[in-house]
């Protein structure tokens, strides 16, 4: 397998975080590159999952994010907080293509 490092993905990936005692911030760009693919297609079903750990209690997101837990036992599947340091935010793109906002 050969690879031309970021130039060959057909998804970049950018994130940032600032985090302080009272806030974690946190940014994900990305960007569509259709000249990582022979025939350039949409993206489909993009899921972003951030893991936030440290007792974030509350979150605030643009577009909107799912907020939720999941435990260590793989059958465990709930979407509430049971221990707050164990949370994720959970993003899901329906699409992404040279026509998208950020991409």
């Amino acid at each position: 397998v050969s690879s031309n490092g970021i130039q060959s993905t057909p998804l970049n990936l950018a994130t940032y975080w600032k985090c302080s005692a009272n806030t974690t911030d946190v940014r994900v760009d990305y960007k569509y590159n259709p000249e990582a693919m022979v025939a350039p297609s949409v993206l489909s079903n993009i899921q972003v999952v951030v893991p936030v750990d440290g007792g974030v209690t509350n979150m605030q997101s643009l577009p909107p994010a799912i907020w939720y837990y999941t435990s260590t036992k793989p059958e465990d599947t709930s979407f509430y907080c049971r221990n707050a340091e164990q949370m994720k935010a959970f993003w899901k793109l329906s699409s992404i293509s040279e026509k998208s906002e950020n991409g």
